[in-house]
């Protein structure tokens, strides 16, 4: 019987050995057959370039989602400093950066370093942000100290907010420090891409003794990032604060953070009574006309709501792949729940990689979504 025994289990664990070798080569050929294919369709890319159909494009995509693995042992062998073909090495990094591969950080900034095309260091630098290692977020700040060309070091504080690289944060002041009037998009940018990274360091701000500085942070918190826990703090400052632009930014904002009618009537009330002509000004006389249609617009919120997770998620796909030019927001919004806001944040900030002041609009889509959840809630 022990024999028997140990016979089955030898028997067992020669079965179990084949299975996994079967298993290995299987996929070690699958493996290899897919690399195949993706050598030929980079090579064709590289070799078209710019005449290359949307077809092979679309297909490389699809490659880059489905085996990224595969995709970045083809293309890493050829990121070669020594390549002398710079346009075809530009290409090569973006297409690299697809796949989202640390392995290629370091050779990405090896061709950074050396080389004298200023579109192939610019896509390098790009690629190192779609990556997004430490090592990459590190690169792109010490580049910035070195760029003193302003256009090029704003293209640079693009490419690291759409990491959210924390580090960065100490650098933007340059751009606080603009007129907020003429300047207030770069801001827009770089810290809506950044998004809840940032809050703490502009809450910070608020206290700056730089005019700028300070409309700059009011903005950004009370219209862009609208986190609730600049609601008290805006409206403490809100009797400290000398540039009466700011004060009016600080009005039109509180119903973006504050979702108790009773908060907010409070303060207006306190405004007008301090100061009788904030209630002739058009951000209080807007401000006072939404709470008393307040009830109105909930019931009517309330109506358009059909939440459905599969149905939010196949919106939000659309909307997020196109940067937000495909897709419907009022679905959104109807199939939408609170729960969905860390995706709402994902998504405006996805929109603002369109880097055009169009794209401020549907930023701005996303944001009523947020807070109409955040008072049907």
């Amino acid at each position: 019987m022990t024999t028997g025994r140990r016979g089955t289990a030898t028997v067992g664990r020669l079965l179990v050995s084949a299975l996994a070798l079967f298993l290995m080569l299987n996929v070690t050929l699958l493996g290899g057959e897919n690399e195949a294919r993706i050598s030929s369709l980079v090579d064709s890319l590289t070799t078209l370039k710019a005449d290359a159909p949307d077809s092979l494009w679309q297909s490389f995509w699809q490659w880059t989602k489905d085996d990224p693995t595969a995709v970045a042992n083809v293309i890493l062998p050829q990121l070669q400093p020594t390549n002398a073909d710079s346009m075809m090495l530009s290409m090569l990094v973006m297409m690299a950066a697809e796949t989202g591969d640390s392995r290629f950080v370091a050779p990405t900034i090896a061709i950074a370093d050396s080389c004298k095309s200023q579109l192939l260091h610019y896509n390098c630098l790009r690629a190192l942000s779609k990556i997004g290692s430490d090592e990459a977020g590190r690169y792109l700040l010490k580049a910035l100290d070195q760029t003193p060309d302003e256009d090029q070091r704003y293209g640079i504080f693009n490419l690291l907010a759409e990491m959210q690289y924390e580090p960065l944060l100490p650098h933007t002041m340059e751009l606080l420090k603009l007129d907020p009037d003429e300047y207030y998009w770069k801001s827009v940018f770089v810290f809506g891409k950044m998004g809840d990274v940032a809050v703490p360091f502009l809450l910070e701000q608020l206290k700056s003794k730089e005019e700028n500085v300070r409309a700059h942070a009011v903005g950004l918190l009370g219209k862009w990032l609208i986190p609730p826990q600049a609601a008290q703090p805006l409206m403490e400052m809100f009797w400290q604060e000398s540039r009466k632009e700011t004060r009016e930014v600080i009005i039109s904002s509180i119903g973006n953070l504050i979702t108790d009618v009773d908060t907010m009537r409070a303060f207006f009330d306190q405004v007008n009574k301090k100061d009788s002509k904030w209630k002739k000004s058009e951000e209080m006389q807007y401000e006072l006309a939404y709470l008393e249609s307040f009830d109105a617009a909930l019931k009517e919120m309330r109506n358009m709501k059909d939440t459905s997770a599969a149905r939010f998620q196949q919106e939000y796909d659309k909307l997020f792949e196109s940067a937000g030019t495909r897709g419907d927001y009022e679905l959104l919004f109807a199939a939408s729940t609170p729960a969905d806001e860390p995706q709402l944040k994902a998504l405006r900030r996805q929109i603002l990689t369109r880097n055009s002041d169009e794209s401020f609009y549907d930023y701005q889509r996303v944001n009523q979504i947020i807070v109409s959840n955040r008072m049907l809630r």
